[in-house]
C-alpha cells in the first residue's frame, strides 16, 4: 500500500486474520471509561447463570449430637450475551485519505512518509463498530428483527424497569429509593438520602453511584452553596457524598443523560458481557463491488446486575 492510495484486498483479508485478536477488541475499547466502574466477564456465549449465594449456621455452645437445617440461599440470574453482527461498507481510498489528514494534523513530516497499514484502515472502520455500545449498555432493549446497537442486548436501565415492574426491585424489599427531582437547591440533602436507604453492608463497601451528568451537576452547584465556609471544601467538584467517607463515588456518565435511575452498587455487581475468546466471534473483509469493501464483523454483548439484593445494590428512581 505504501506509496499511493490504491488497495489490494488480499492486503486486507490477511491482516484480518493476523490482526484478529486485536481488531475484535475494538469495539469494547469504547466502553473504556464505563469499564473502569465495572467488571467485564469474558468467554461468555450465550447464557451463564450468575448471582449469590448465601448460607447462615449458627455456631452455639456444644450440645453433643446438636443439629440444625441449613436453608441455603441461592439466587441466580442470567447473563445473556447476544451474537451480534456488522457489515460495514467503506472506501479504502477514503480511509487512507482520513488517516494521512489525521497524520499530518499531529506531526508534519515524518508520518506522511508512510501510507497507513490495512490494519490501520481496518482499526480505523472497526472502531465505528463500538460507537453506540457505550450508549446501549444502559438504555439498550433486545430486539430481533432490530438493526441497531440499541436492538441487541437489554441495557441496566432497561433491566431496571423490568425488575421494577415484576416487584423484584421495590420499596419493600429495601432494594429502591423514590427521590424528588434533583435541583441545585435540593441535591446534597437528596445525595444523602440516598446514602442513608443504602443497606448497611452496602454502605461498608466502595460503591459507585451511577448517575446522570444533570444530577452531579446539581450536587456540586448545591455543595459549592451550602459548604463554602469550610475550610476541606477546596475544590468545585465533588468526588464523593458528603457523610459517605469517601466510600460512595459519584459517576456522572453521558450515556445516562435523562435517565430515571440512578444506581448505586460495587463495581462487582455490574457485569458486562462478552466473548473474545472462542473462533465464534470474527472479522473478515471481503469486496463485493468495485471501489469498496465490506468489513463483518460477529460479536457477543450482554450486561447483567451479579445482584439485585439491597445488600448488593440500590435503585435509585427519580419522580418526574
Amino acid at each position: 500500500m505504501a506509496g499511493s492510495l490504491s488497495f489490494d484486498l488480499k492486503e486486507f483479508q490477511d491482516a484480518a486474520i493476523k490482526y484478529r485478536g486485536p481488531l475484535l477488541k475494538l469495539p469494547s475499547l469504547a466502553l473504556k471509561d464505563q469499564l473502569r466502574y465495572m467488571t467485564p466477564r469474558v468467554d461468555v456465549r450465550g447464557t451463564e447463570l450468575v448471582g449469590s449465594a448465601n448460607a447462615r449456621v449458627q455456631l452455639h455452645p456444644y450440645k453433643a449430637g446438636k443439629r440444625q437445617d441449613v436453608n441455603l440461599d441461592v439466587k441466580l440470574r442470567p447473563l445473556t450475551t447476544y451474537f451480534g453482527s456488522a457489515n460495514a461498507d467503506f472506501e479504502p481510498s477514503s480511509a487512507i485519505s482520513t488517516l494521512l489528514g489525521h497524520r499530518a494534523a499531529q506531526a508534519m513530516g515524518d508520518a506522511l512518509k508512510s501510507t497507513p497499514t490495512a490494519r490501520e484502515v481496518i482499526a480505523l472502520v472497526g472502531k465505528g463498530v463500538g460507537e453506540d455500545l457505550s450508549y446501549a449498555l444502559w438504555g439498550g432493549e433486545r430486539n430481533e428483527a432490530g438493526e441497531t446497537t440499541h436492538d441487541l442486548f437489554d441495557g441496566f436501565d432497561t433491566i431496571t424497569d423490568r425488575e421494577v415492574a415484576a416487584g423484584n426491585i421495590s420499596e419493600a424489599n429495601k432494594n429502591l429509593k423514590v427521590i424528588p427531582k434533583i435541583s441545585n437547591v435540593n441535591a446534597v440533602d437528596v445525595f444523602k438520602e440516598i446514602l442513608y436507604a443504602m443497606h448497611p453492608l452496602l454502605r461498608r463497601e466502595d460503591c459507585f453511584l451511577f448517575c446522570a451528568p444533570e444530577d452531579a451537576d446539581a450536587y456540586n452547584e448545591a455543595y459549592c452553596m451550602t459548604h463554602s465556609g469550610l475550610v476541606y471544601n477546596d475544590r468545585y467538584d465533588q468526588v464523593a457524598v458528603e457523610g459517605s467517607g469517601k466510600r460512595l463515588i459519584i459517576v456522572p456518565l453521558p450515556e445516562k443523560a435523562g435517565s430515571k435511575y440512578i444506581h448505586v452498587c460495587p463495581r462487582s455487581n455490574m457485569l458486562v458481557g462478552m466473548d473474545q475468546m472462542s473462533d465464534q466471534e470474527r472479522i473478515a473483509v471481503e469486496k463485493y463491488g468495485p471501489d469498496v469493501l465490506t468489513l463483518e464483523m460477529r460479536l457477543f454483548f450482554g450486561v447483567q446486575f451479579e445482584s439485585i439484593d439491597p445488600r448488593r445494590m440500590l435503585v435509585v428512581q427519580k419522580t418526574a
